[in-house]
């Protein structure tokens, strides 16, 4: 597992209840992929311990990035040094599928 950068926040709403997360620097992450799609996993130790897992299709994360692409292009992220962390993440997802 790789320790945590930055943060991420979790929601879930269900008509009943919501149940709301963060994983901060204190926290790490996991990413993986199976013959089904990929894998996120955050966890939290400590007292207030969390797991979250995210299980996505191919499909599904192909519309996904599509759609955070658009995203960026109505909001550009202002910060150059995020701007080129998050550029070379897609550069090394593009070197590993081609």
């Amino acid at each position: 597992m790789e320790p945590i950068a930055d943060k991420a926040r979790i929601l879930l709403d269900f008509p009943d209840k919501t149940y709301i997360g963060s994983f901060g620097r204190d926290a790490k992450f996991e990413v993986g992929i199976d013959a089904d799609g990929f894998l996120l996993k955050f966890v939290r130790g400590g007292e207030k311990k969390r797991t979250f897992e995210l299980h996505v299709h191919p499909r599904l994360m192909a519309d996904i990035v599509t759609e955070l692409a658009e995203a960026l292009r109505q909001h550009p992220i202002e910060d150059g040094q995020q701007r080129e962390r998050l550029l070379a993440g897609f550069k090394e997802i593009e070197k590993a599928l081609s």
